[in-house]
């Protein structure tokens, strides 16, 4: 296990520097504690689902503005662009 001789805490893991004040540490390294979860993020994806979901809000303002006044001249085209 490693230590940390600024600190002088143990450190599991393969840390090359101190997590807490970075400065070298000496010892053998250990296996991690912590299992390697890998990130599956997609940014493209995220940004589709963004813009789809504000599509439907717009739209779904227009609807409910068409059923709840009696013309398009009620609509609010803006405040509904806005809402998405």
């Amino acid at each position: 296990m490693r230590r940390c001789p600024e600190c002088a805490v143990d450190i599991e893991g393969s840390w090359s520097r101190c997590p807490l004040c970075s400065a070298l540490v000496a010892g053998q390294a250990t296996a991690s504690p912590f299992p390697a979860v890998p990130l599956r993020f997609s940014r493209r994806r995220v940004l589709r689902v963004l813009f789809l979901a504000s599509i439907v809000v717009i739209l779904a303002s227009f609807v409910v503005q068409l059923l709840l006044s009696r013309g398009l001249e009620g609509t609010g085209a803006v405040r509904s662009v806005w809402l998405g």
